[in-house]
């Protein structure tokens, strides 16, 4: 029926149900990406040490998050987000003023850009991106955080009866 759900060969009955499974880092389709040695929202907390410089690409609420905070633990940071504000489902005037706190922390914002390539040069991974419709720039930095996107995370064999 469409009111009951089976896991793991138990039958639960409901009115309405939201199935709530989480979610798991899922890597931009950027070129280049998945030949370096990034950083994801769960892989960030075993970093040992403070980076010099950080790069993070997308500033949903997870990346504009982690920028702000290691710019205010003394980190160089530069987060790339391909539209023209940061928390970019949010309301624009409450997006603005979020923005404007990271500036005054130091987060280098670069909007309205997309990350074309990544490239391992050595220690350093350096990113090529598009400015609008300019041309190809590239910033070095000894670590990468790409976590733009979660993808949705099912791995308990639940199912729905229909």
């Amino acid at each position: 029926s469409p009111n009951r759900i089976e896991v793991d060969g138990r039958k639960l009955d409901f009115r309405r149900a939201v199935i709530a499974t989480g979610g798991r880092a899922a890597a931009p389709p950027i070129p280049g990406l998945s030949a370096v040695n990034y950083l994801t929202n769960a892989s960030i907390f075993s970093l040992a040490s403070l980076p010099e410089s950080f790069r993070i690409i997308g500033a949903g609420p997870i990346g504009s998050e982690m920028s702000q905070a290691f710019a205010r633990l003394g980190s160089r940071v530069s987060l790339f987000e391909m539209t023209d504000q940061v928390l970019p489902r949010e309301d624009p005037d409450a997006a603005a003023v979020v923005q404007e706190s990271m500036r005054a922390d130091g987060v280098n914002l670069l909007l309205g850009v997309k990350v074309a390539k990544v490239e391992q040069r050595g220690r350093e991974i350096a990113e090529c991106f598009w400015l609008g419709c300019a041309e190809a720039y590239r910033l070095p930095s000894t670590i990468s955080d790409a976590n733009s996107t979660l993808s949705p995370k099912s791995e308990s064999g639940a199912r729905t009866n229909s």
